[in-house]
This record gives structure tokens, C-alpha cells and sequence, in this order.
């Protein structure tokens, strides 16, 4: 796939943040810039959450916002990636429950993957090539059923962030354990971090006519990998 970003080098260390007194709770906000980025993600790992706490990652301008997020949401994950970003600027915002200034920041920026400029946006939404038919188009007639299991996938790679897609498939146990089939080109060549793949379902439109705004998803984020094979092309 094309890598629509690139993992940056960094040494973060908190900085440009505050905590504010607000309605007599805490709300802990994180400022991260890119410049000349049009786009990208945040890998955070050491989230700190406490019953009632929520967060929100979103850029700038409002135009994407991820959450709210809270502890059960992050129980038994060692990082969180939430999604891809607009701009370059990208807020990190904590609303504490607690009543007293917490003494520490409550999450360690892991990684931050920059997306460059460039002629397509590369950041899903209204970036389909024209042989990628909408599925409500009359050639998905028929597919009512199978259309459910796909999944548009958002891969982390140690090397940045693609696109792919797979779909659900049922095993001869007949169970419904979750594997999805996928391409093993989507990866080939990149070092990936299943634990960070995000799987987005029911991710259409209503019609043929491809939607000006995004629709909303079903996102299910990790995976493991189970077995794959490039001379046959399936992961």
C-alpha cells in the first residue's frame, strides 16, 4: 500500500500543556505541532485513567475528534491510537474526576506519525480510486450480507501508517471466532503493530452517491496475527 505517513523521531517530553480549573473539575489539555504536516496520528502509552476521567484526541479545528475515551476503554492495552488527524496542530484533552490538581501527566506520547503535503489527502475519507464502487451501487446488489463483514482496515507499521481492507471469515468450527482475511501485500515489506490495526465496519453510505460528509463506523482496534503467505497473497 502507500504509506500515507511517516513515523517521526521523537523524544517527547511534557511541555507545551496545562492543567485548568473548570465547573470544579480538572481538565488537563496537550498542544502537539507538525508543521507543514497536513495530517497525522498520536501513539500514547502509560494512560493513567481513574473511574470518571475521559479524554478526547481532535485537531485543532475541530474537523476530527476521537473520544470521549475512558478507563475501560484503555483497560489492558499498553498503547492507544485512536485515528488519523487533520492539520498539523492536535489537541490532548484529559477531563479528571478527581476534584484536587492531579500531580503528574496522565499518558506518555509513544510516537508521532506526520503525514505529508501532497496532492490527495491521504487520510481516507473521499480518497477512493474510481474502480473502488460504493457499495450501495447497483453492483453490490446481491452482497446485502457479505457487505457487513468487511472491514476497512487503518494499519500501523513500525515505518508509519497505510490503508488496507479485509473481511471477516468464519472457520469450519463454525464459532465465530473473528478472523479477518486481508492481503499479505497490504504489509509486505513494513514491520506492522497489530496490536494498533484499527477494523472499521459498517463504514457506508446510504446511496450510490458517495457521501460529502463521513459516515460513522463501527472501529474495533487489535488484532494478532495467525498466519500469512506472500506466494498467495493472504494474511
Amino acid at each position: 500500500p502507500i504509506l500515507v505517513s511517516q513515523a517521526l523521531d521523537i523524544n517527547w517530553q511534557p511541555g507545551n500543556e496545562s492543567w485548568i480549573r473548570y465547573d470544579e473539575k480538572w481538565i488537563f489539555i496537550s498542544k502537539i505541532a507538525t508543521p507543514g504536516a497536513m495530517g497525522g496520528g498520536i501513539i500514547l502509552d502509560n494512560i493513567k485513567l481513574k473511574p470518571g476521567d475521559k479524554f478526547f484526541i481532535y485537531d485543532i479545528n475541530g474537523d476530527r475528534i476521537y473520544g470521549p475515551y475512558q478507563q475501560d476503554d484503555i483497560v489492558g492495552k499498553s498503547r492507544f491510537f485512536p485515528g488519523l488527524l487533520k492539520g498539523d496542530q492536535w489537541l490532548i484533552e484529559l477531563i479528571s474526576s478527581d476534584s484536587q490538581k492531579p500531580d503528574q501527566s496522565p499518558f506518555r506520547v509513544a510516537r508521532i506519525d506526520m503525514v505529508p503535503e501532497g496532492p490527495v489527502s491521504a487520510l481516507g475519507f473521499d480518497d477512493a480510486l474510481p474502480c473502488q464502487i460504493n457499495v450501495k451501487c447497483p453492483e453490490g446488489q446481491g452482497y446485502e450480507d457479505e457487505e457487513k463483514s468487511v472491514a476497512r482496515i487503518l494499519m500501523v507499521l513500525k515505518e508509519g501508517m497505510g490503508w488496507c481492507s479485509g473481511a471477516l471469515l468464519n472457520n469450519t468450527a463454525n464459532d465465530g471466532t473473528p478472523y479477518i482475511l486481508t492481503a499479505f501485500h497490504c504489509q509486505d515489506g513494513y514491520t506492522p503493530e497489530y496490536d494498533l490495526w484499527r477494523f472499521d465496519f459498517n463504514y457506508t453510505s446510504l446511496s450510490c452517491t458517495n457521501p460529502a460528509q463521513e459516515p460513522s463506523r463501527e472501529s474495533y482496534t487489535g488484532a494478532h496475527f495467525r498466519a500469512g503467505r506472500r506466494e498467495s497473497d493472504f494474511l
